[in-house]
């Protein structure tokens, strides 16, 4: 598959390269397991109905969630439109089309929505942006637990930037979320895809993620591509007995701080910006105009930011002014307004 959809891989550090050929070999080891090995071309409907019956069984035993079984089907229909492709033959049938599980069982539907659990504001404050619980972890482990707490971004958005992404000296001092390829010939340049279109975007930093970066001014070279970061720090929070709960997960940091701008009552639109959500899914419709200009993100960004020992957040009222006459110079006409 890296060499049938060389396109889709051009981006990817070795870590991300090694979870998306994952997919396939998962999908393939299903077919597998259902129907046996065979050539691609001698491939039947019948054959998928039975990849599809294993895949069941497995969604009934609760062992996977129908949505994941049916991303693995539509894997195994990739690969054989791209086996085709590569044989420049047009005109075929794939088996796999149109063939999903359609229905969610009882368990998926009557059971209570998941969410993963969120760690409260206090315990961010006192575990992460404290010191003393996290002193005995390492330097770039801990400081790209602070950003995670106080940007939003996911682990690998902020382990996986390379130094020309960080903007310290900028006006707003921010992290560029973008694809990265290295030039062309230079095979040991770095790489790094993003995980959706909206996933490209400016972070700002403020505060305790400003002072982590800072100390970091060339990213975070000991966890970049690679998959060490999520299980060193798990390890480093179970063997210290550190998370509120079993079911918590570092990832949730991402979802404790979208909840931090709910509280906050900042917009919904807003919110989706800074964590890199998709506007036209937000929106339910497409998307017109411009989105939110850095130095206002950054000022929605130090509405949330906890103080640290060196700086302070200014006042809501203050911000908000601020907020206001930025729209305000730019013509927008706002509530209260003449």
């Amino acid at each position: 598959m890296p060499r049938l959809l060389i396109s889709e891989t051009l981006a990817k550090n070795d870590r991300q390269l090694r979870e998306w050929k994952n997919r396939y070999i998962r999908a393939s080891d299903a077919f597998v397991a259902a129907v046996g090995d065979k050539p691609v071309k001698d491939v039947t409907v019948q054959d998928i109905f039975a990849v599809r019956r294993l895949w069941r069984k497995r969604v009934e035993e609760k062992a996977v969630a129908t949505g994941y079984a049916n991303k693995h089907l539509g894997y195994l229909e990739a690969m054989i439109d791209a086996f085709y492709s590569d044989l420049e033959i047009d005109l075929f049938e794939n088996p796999c089309q149109g063939i999903r599980i359609d229905d969610k069982q009882p368990w998926e539907k009557k059971s209570a929505r998941s969410s993963k659990k969120e760690f409260k504001p206090s315990w961010i404050r006192e575990t992460i942006l404290s010191p003393g619980k996290t002193d005995r972890l390492n330097d770039e482990a801990r400081d790209i637990l602070i950003v995670m707490a106080e940007t939003g971004c996911r682990a690998s958005e902020v382990y996986d930037s390379p130094a020309s992404a960080i903007h310290l000296d900028h006006e707003i001092p921010h992290l560029a979320i973008e694809v990265e390829m290295p030039s062309p010939g230079d095979k040991a340049g770095h790489r790094r895809d993003v995980k959706t279109g909206s996933s490209i975007r400016k972070v700002p930093l403020v505060g305790a993620a400003l002072e982590a970066v800072q100390r970091h001014p060339d990213g975070f070279p000991r966890y970049r591509g690679n998959a060490n970061f999520s299980n060193a720090v798990m390890k480093f929070f179970k063997d210290n007995e550190l998370l509120p709960s079993p079911d918590h997960k570092i990832s949730s940091l991402r979802h404790s701080y979208e909840s931090r701008m709910r509280r906050l009552n900042i917009d919904n639109e807003e919110r989706g910006q800074l964590m890199g959500h998709s506007l036209k899914r937000i929106r339910g419709r497409e998307v017109y105009g411009d989105e939110t200009e850095l130095k206002l993100r950054a000022l929605f960004a130090e509405m949330i930011a906890f103080p640290t020992q060196t700086w302070a957040p200014r006042s809501f009222q203050t911000l908000n002014q601020e907020i206001s006459r930025i729209l305000e110079e730019e013509g927008f006409k706002l509530p209260g307004s003449s």
